[in-house]
């Protein structure tokens, strides 16, 4: 039943074709998994529940449903020395695979066996990892056929980019379902061995991977497309210019041709691993992986890993998700990842977006090359020979083909000044500077390779409201008040943002009419853009949307509108939004007309008429961070013993120094000696809390008065001198103020013991805690699935954890569940 809902909703305006109370499972499925590969997220008992409260259930699944996998296979990993056969012997296994390409095992058993199995194993101490063999799946949201020439290469002067490079002697790997490689708009751009052959591969075919009687085994060597996205991918990034068809984004480059991916779009962990390290060892110079997932396992990070060793470029797609959070393996550190945008250079509104974020890309209303026989994206209603689709997986071949024309240029260059000279050459839609909606930017051809140039023509819809494509740029609802706002789902993929700032208790009321033939959809979002509040999408094309909402907590709010059936007719839009509350700024503070005198300072100092000359050296402590792994001793020199380990992040108190060696005092109250050059001093914020206050020139009211703050002015503090604080006032000056008279937020990083910082639980059976923000960083200790942990801070991809046995250290963020 999943894998023909998801089959289904690739075309847009199918939703009426169905039963009303499917619409909800449609309405997820298009934000999970249009145009990109993804784990498949619905369950039976999702369907089964769809008629009855479907917003409920949308955002119940959101959270709670699980990556599906290969009933009954596992991949293991054993460390060096161990052996195998003595650790499974205990265990009922109807098969294993010995997959020495990737290092690990497969392994074959019943279903019912397999939790135990996973758990058992994750606790022998000659299991490196252990993981679920993870089913990944194709699906599209084709368009309207409307649009027919290539918009995306116009947008961003692909003619002006062909005169400086076309992607000439470089390699770009497709890995995907495969490519039609007799398309005569891709046959003379793919790539070749030295007796004509097709230099391609396809995972299905080794038996280290599917034995003969497998039942994913192909008979077929070659990468045959039998799905039909990946023919689609290819010609997006290298379809030659040739007089036929379309023109790739690197219309002389090669196109190696991977499959993957089955005829439906399905392919598992270790196939598509598989496939990464056999691109990366076969030429490719680029990696395009236009699938993804909320996370991954070990052995596609290996993968990715390994490539990137051999020098190769890795580009996907960010996601389908339609929020602020950026897919696996896009996720990955050394992976560009790609959001999609449509014909007006805005977010597509089913593209994911978020940190890690890397550049935007065409990817709605893309026409491209399609196999010039039936597949199974032919059975969906998709044509031979070409046709439109849209998602992330569009969006992620172009920057491919780009990074194709940026190593033809130089090809002296190493992945990550690709990835740079990419991002300078980007355009700035979105706010100013690297953001979470569009990250460095727009991808633009000519810019990355130097030429001289201003945007490319855009698309202009007809919505006054423009430019509101992005929660930032939303369109401002006013307070307590009902406003309707005229707008148009235009272009294609149009999503359109509306903002406003709300108190708890607030009540917004919102209702959305569309066009016959438009489907529109609302949600609402607070400041995590990860998971909407609401979702309303209760009817089909021309049924209007109601919904409320009661602000739970103050903040700003987001309501994000979209037109699900796309490219169909009807584009134009009402939208009334009702906000009835209290969220007016508060009244301006009335001052204290009462002077507060010493010793909580006077208000109108007055100089004292003989200065008090200072008393001698002022013993200061100072909050710092280590940037490194740094060893505690016992003495100021590398001579004196160990005392203790401390790792990057971890928050020491420094109260003295002899020559370059830094007095510290731990969290556990010890005491020792660190390299000062291994620390980051720590500047906290204070703020003042009484109507005037003194800034002394020493921590007591003995010293001098230097100057004078008032309520709220905010203070960066440098360090701690008994009950005073060493602070620096706006004009660089530093002096001492009472510890009374301000409120101290804490630096990032440092916990300020009253737990107020997030805590979460870790997902995986096992998750290894690293001494620093990368899988390079050496393992601390493994810690197993439900461990609480709490978020000290956050670095791109990673988090800052401390456990409860006080352990220190960083943990990938897509292996936290936090509450």
């Amino acid at each position: 039943m999943v894998k023909i809902y998801l089959c289904l909703e690739a075309n847009y305006g199918l939703k009426s074709l169905f039963p009303r109370n499917f619409s909800a499972i449609f309405a997820f499925l298009i934000l999970v998994s249009a145009g990109i590969l993804f784990p498949v997220y619905v369950s039976a008992e999702t369907i089964r529940g769809a008629a009855a409260g479907q917003q409920e259930t949308l955002l119940r699944d959101w959270d709670g449903d699980k990556v599906r996998d290969r009933a009954g296979e596992v991949l293991v990993r054993f460390k060096p020395g161990a052996a195998p056969d003595k650790v499974l012997s205990s265990f009922s296994l109807k098969g294993k695979q010995e997959l020495k390409h990737l290092g690990i095992t497969k392994l074959h058993l019943d279903p019912a066996q397999l939790e135990y199995l996973l758990q058992t194993l994750a606790k022998n101490p000659a299991v490196a990892f252990i993981q679920r063999n993870h089913v990944y799946k194709a699906s599209f949201t084709p368009s309207d056929p409307k649009y027919s020439e290539q918009w995306s290469l116009h947008n961003s002067q692909a003619p002006e980019a062909w005169d400086r490079a076309r992607g000439k002697g470089v390699r770009i790997a497709i890995i995907d379902s495969g490519i039609d490689t007799k398309h005569p708009d891709l046959a003379p751009n793919i790539d070749r061995k030295a007796d004509g052959s097709v230099n391609g591969y396809n995972a299905f075919h080794n038996t280290a991977n599917y034995p003969v009687r497998d039942p994913y085994y192909e008979t077929d060597p070659l990468p045959r497309d039998l799905n039909g996205h990946g023919t689609h991918v290819a010609g997006i990034a290298a379809a030659p210019a040739n007089g036929q068809g379309v023109t790739g984004v690197a219309p002389e480059a090669t196109i190696i041709p991977v499959k993957v991916l089955d005829k439906n779009g399905l392919g598992d962990e270790a196939g598509i691993a598989d496939g990464i390290r056999w691109a990366a060892d076969n030429g490719a110079d680029i990696i395009n992986l236009s699938f993804g997932g909320p996370e991954t396992g070990y052995v596609i990070r290996d993968a990715v890993s390994y490539a990137r060793s051999k020098g190769v470029v890795i580009v996907a797609a960010a996601g389908n998700s339609g929020l602020g959070t950026v897919e696996y393996p896009a996720a990955l550190n050394g992976v560009i990842s790609v959001a999609a945008s449509n014909r007006a250079n805005g977010l597509a509104f089913f593209s994911s977006f978020g940190p890690g974020l890397d550049v935007t890309a065409p990817g709605a209303g893309i026409i491209s090359t399609l196999p010039t026989y039936d597949t199974e994206s032919a059975n969906e209603g998709f044509p031979r020979n070409y046709g439109m689709m849209s998602g992330t997986s569009m969006a992620s071949p172009f920057v491919s083909g780009l990074a194709a024309l940026v190593l033809a240029q130089d090809p002296s260059l190493a992945p990550d000044r690709v990835e740079q000279v990419i991002k300078s050459g980007t355009v700035d839609i979105g706010p100013s500077g690297p953001d979470t909606f569009y990250g460095s930017g727009l991808a633009n051809l000519s810019r990355s390779l130097g030429v001289p140039a201003s945007p490319g023509p855009v698309y202009k819809g007809n919505d006054s409201n423009e430019v509101n494509d992005d929660p930032a740029g939303g369109t401002v609802i006013p307070v307590n008040k009902a406003t309707t706002f005229s707008g148009s789902f235009d272009p294609e993929s149009d999503a359109d943002w509306f903002r406003l700032d709300a108190m708890p208790g607030d009540l917004l009321k919102i209702s959305l009419s569309t066009g016959t033939n438009a489907d529109g959809v609302i949600e609402i979002f607070g400041g995590n853009f990860a998971k909407p509040v609401l979702i309303a999408d209760n009817g089909g094309a021309g049924f209007t949307e109601k919904t409320e909402l009661t602000v739970p907590q103050a903040g700003t709010f987001y309501v994000r509108v979209y037109n699900y059936n796309g490219g169909m007719s009807g584009k134009n839009y009402t939208l009334k939004i009702e906000h009835t509350g209290k969220a007016s700024p508060p009244p301006a503070p009335i001052p204290n007309p009462a002077p507060i005198p010493d010793p909580a300072p006077n208000p109108g100092p007055t100089p004292d008429p003989v200065p008090t000359p200072d008393p001698g050296p002022i013993p200061l402590e100072q909050k710092a961070t280590v940037v490194t792994g740094s060893n505690i001793r016992s003495g100021p020199g590398t001579n004196n013993s160990v005392i203790t380990v401390l790792y990057p992040g971890d928050v020491l108190t420094v109260y003295g120094n002899e020559g370059r060696w830094s007095r510290v005092r731990l969290s556990d109250s010890r005491r020792g000696y660190i390299a000062t050059s291994l620390l980051r001093f720590l500047e906290e914020t204070g703020t003042v809390t009484v109507y005037m206050a003194n800034v002394r020139t020493g921590p007591s009211t003995s010293y001098n008065i230097m100057s004078v703050v008032r309520q709220a002015d905010n203070l960066t503090v440098i360090g701690k001198s008994g009950t005073w604080y060493k602070v620096r006032l706006a004009d660089g000056r530093e002096g001492f103020i009472a510890g009374s008279l301000i409120e101290i937020r804490p630096a990032a990083g440092q916990d300020p013991g009253n737990n107020s910082y997030p805590k979460g639980t870790t997902t995986p059976y096992w998750a290894n805690i690293r001494t620093g923000p990368g899988i390079s960083y050496t393992i601390i200790k493994a810690v197993p699935m439900g461990t609480e942990v709490t978020v000290l801070a956050t670095e791109g991809r990673w988090l800052r954890v401390r456990l409860a046995d006080g352990t220190m250290g960083y943990i990938a963020a897509s292996l936290v569940s936090l509450r």
